[in-house]
């Protein structure tokens, strides 16, 4: 076997491992998103703090990441890099709205487990990120 046959052969088994490494990272992207707009939609306590400019945010911000990632899936599904770095920002956001517990932590207002909960529900979203984008086919 030549090296240019052997390279052919590699690259084609490359890709056919990332259509399922990036359709994991989708179904995942969809579950957390989905779980993690529930809560700031149905837990909605505003109490006149400074926070109540952020819960509001988050109601509103989680659905719509929410939705455009089940949205986008469909169109993401064969690999097209546009849609999946979309989707892969969302999921950034999601990552980023996960130091609100660890902020709340360190102010004790919330128990310890919270943040340990937090700390892989950013793993999962961490990882989805990157299944995504290394699932998606470039230009």
């Amino acid at each position: 076997m030549s090296l240019a046959s052997s390279t052919a052969l590699d690259g084609a088994a490359g890709r056919a491992r990332h259509p399922a490494r990036l359709r994991v990272g989708l179904v995942l992207s969809v579950l957390l998103a989905v779980l993690s707009a529930i809560p700031a939609v149905s837990e909605i306590g505003l109490d006149g703090s400074a926070w109540d400019v952020l819960v509001i945010a988050l109601a509103v911000v989680m659905p719509a990441i929410a939705l455009a990632t089940i949205v986008l899936t469909p169109l993401t599904w064969t690999g097209r890099r546009r849609y999946a770095v979309i989707v892969a920002v969302g999921q950034a956001v999601l990552i980023l709205q996960l130091v609100i517990p660890v902020v709340l932590f360190a102010r004790g207002e919330v128990p310890g487990p919270v943040v340990v909960v937090a700390s892989v529900s950013a793993g999962l979203s961490a990882l989805a990120l990157w299944c995504v984008l290394s699932g998606a086919r470039g230009r």
